[in-house]
């Protein structure tokens, strides 16, 4: 007799939790893009204990009680968001074509930079400006829900990555400058330090485009914040971080084997234009960092704190690249020159002749004697 029971009751067990799952605590129920969660507790007075408070956690573009109204639905929420899809269109689109210009003016008056630093850093700022600027003109941050999920987060990806890879090449080759001042081997700390980069930008790339992104793989129950997002983040960070450490360290010991040339006032630091470059592409990639950290502590799906993020997003990636444009600018470098007198034979481009140590000494000396003289004529003309 117990097996016929058996048979009977276990379809009724079992329809009976499949209602108690479906069974939401939150009135009205969320939408299939939200999360019943208890994001709150209140003092119930009736049974004097503390109850928890039941509201919808939605996921990114979506809102409402329920989490069933997309945020493209708010009109003046759009204006906002069309002002900031055409400014980043038509920034990055200049961005492109400046890298565009750029890389045919090395193929065309520069045969031995064709398979260089600059032609790999020209291309991947070129591709880069050109992921954004199609991406954005078509779904910007995919807040219209026109571009499908996967297809989205690795074009959206992809430049982030070749940023920071970009950065490192204003990297070797400030490293390249400072061993032909110093005259040493590549230390092996920056190598590793490069390597270590390299597979970082490798794992983003994964992370963010297999891994999950719906609300139900969330690791926080009260604010939006799946594993594809913490992921992301995370490595963001990481590549951030090992950015900007190599390039404190190199920027140290460039400035230090520079001090000889810091003694004259009168004439132009070598690499004073390189330097200021390289750090301030340091400091907007350092930028981007710190807002990718703010992102991750905030975890936030609130649609005016997403933009504005967004926004310090792209003027922080901007401002990255059109540095590293004019570090690696053919043309502009080729017009400095020309304006620059012969005469100083240290205001060198970065891209030409580098002093030698030898040279840096023999420098001084020069500088030292011309600064005696100077005072011994003085003296003379004294009454």
């Amino acid at each position: 007799m117990s097996m016929p029971l058996f048979l009977v009751w276990f379809p009724v067990l079992i329809l009976f939790h499949i209602s108690g799952v479906d069974a939401s605590p939150c009135d009205p129920p969320c939408s299939s893009v939200g999360l019943c969660s208890a994001t709150s507790q209140v003092y119930n007075t009736t049974t004097m204990q503390m109850s928890p408070v039941y509201t919808c956690v939605c996921q990114l573009y979506f809102g409402g009680r329920t989490c069933s109204t997309p945020w493209y639905t708010d009109v003046q929420y759009m204006k906002w968001v069309t002002a900031y899809q055409v400014c980043t269109v038509v920034a990055f689109g200049i961005v492109f074509l400046w890298s565009m210009y750029e890389i045919y003016h090395v193929l065309r008056f520069y045969p031995d930079d064709r398979l260089s630093l600059v032609t790999y850093a020209f291309s991947i700022i070129a591709f880069g400006a050109l992921c954004r600027t199609v991406l954005w003109a078509v779904d910007p941050n995919r807040i219209k829900l026109i571009l499908p999920n996967i297809p989205y987060r690795v074009f959206f990806t992809i430049p982030v990555v070749l940023w920071f890879s970009v950065g490192l090449a204003a990297d070797i080759y400030w490293l390249q400058k400072s061993i032909q001042i110093e005259g040493h081997k590549l230390l092996k700390v920056f190598k590793w330090a490069l390597v270590i980069s390299t597979i970082c930008f490798i794992a983003a790339l994964m992370a963010v485009t297999m891994a999950p992104n719906t609300i139900q793989t969330s690791v926080s129950k009260t604010m939006y914040l799946p594993i594809v997002r913490l992921l992301y983040n995370i490595f963001i960070i990481l590549m951030g971080l090992l950015f900007c450490v190599t390039t404190s360290v190199l920027g140290y010991k460039l400035y230090a084997h520079t001090k000889i040339f810091r003694k004259n006032k009168t004439s132009p630091i070598p690499f004073r234009r390189m330097m200021t470059l390289v750090c301030l592409i340091t400091a907007f990639l350092g930028a981007y960092t710190i807002i990718t950290m703010v992102d991750l502590a905030m975890g936030t799906a609130n649609r005016v704190i997403y933009l504005l993020l967004h926004v310090f997003y792209r003027i922080t990636e901007l401002g990255a690249i059109v540095c590293i444009n004019l570090l690696f600018s053919r043309t502009i470098n080729k017009k400095r020159m020309s304006q620059q007198p012969e005469s100083h034979a240290i205001s060198h481009s970065v891209q030409d002749e580098m002093f030698t140590m030898e040279e840096a000494s023999s420098y001084e000396v020069t500088i030292s004697r011309d600064a005696e003289t100077d005072k011994a004529l003085e003296a003379e003309g004294t009454p």
